[in-house]
């Protein structure tokens, strides 16, 4: 199945990077080259890709060109940024993405990829073990939600049918204005579901059909085993071990 890859690399400087010399997250430095160069390198590996959609809000140097089929400049907003990417896509499957998972392997995108064939579904959420992550990166900080089948993280990485965007943008503006506001989440998921969430009861049958509802869509949970999806550098800790594996 084709797919084009929409990375999002529109950030800003944050306190916690001021010392690398770089107001973009996406340029911080891994072995001599920057972080998005792994998720683009990543993603241009894959036998299933067929656009690569950049947005960012840098100047793309000669290094990173060969790896972007498409450079989009960055809104002010994640919304914007997502939907200024999307806007340049034509495969039937969209990946969104962050450029700040430089751990991501090339044979990761398409195991994802390949679990999409095998499912029919509008909607696709990579679902990652703690234990899992755990396993192959020991001390790492991720945030987990506890659903029934365990601590569980979701991957960073978001697919969905491309004809069925419009319901998606929705379904995510939701989300994003509502992921710090609970009873804005309640309204999503219904008070019964949030509940339930919160005790550890819900499972992920369950989430994918409340997902469902909220968009009116089939939605498939893939649960993977899949470290480098799970990882991502958002503090200096992150950044530190993403070197230690990079660098060796």
């Amino acid at each position: 199945m084709e797919f084009d890859a929409v990375v999002l690399a529109g950030g800003g400087a944050e306190e916690w990077f001021a010392g690398e010399g770089v107001k973009n997250k996406s340029l911080l430095s891994i072995d001599g080259r920057p972080m998005v160069e792994y998720v683009l390198r990543a993603l241009k590996g894959s036998r299933y890709l067929k656009n690569l959609i950049l947005v960012s809000n840098f100047e793309v140097g000669e290094g990173l060109k060969p790896f972007v089929d498409k450079l989009v400049p960055a809104g002010n907003t994640m919304e914007e940024n997502i939907e200024r990417g999307v806007m340049e896509t034509t495969s039937p499957l969209v990946a969104l993405m962050g450029s700040d998972i430089p751990l991501i392997s090339t044979q990761t995108i398409d195991r994802v990829i390949s679990l999409c064939e095998s499912y029919s579904a509008s909607l696709y959420l990579p679902v990652v073990r703690k234990e899992d992550i755990e396993r192959v990166f020991p001390g790492s900080q991720r945030t987990y939600a506890h659903l029934k089948e365990g601590n569980v993280k979701a991957g960073n990485l978001f697919l969905f049918r491309r004809e069925s965007w419009h319901t998606v943008e929705n379904f995510l503006s939701r989300v994003v204005a509502g992921r710090k506001q609970i009873w804005k989440l309640a309204s999503i998921l219904g008070t019964k579901c949030l509940f339930k969430f919160l005790l550890g009861n819900l499972s992920i049958e369950e989430l994918e059909n409340v997902v469902s509802r909220a968009t009116s869509l089939p939605v498939k949970a893939l649960m993977i085993d899949a470290p480098d999806l799970g990882v991502d550098v958002d503090k200096l800790e992150d950044l530190i071990l993403a070197r230690a594996v990079l660098e060796k």
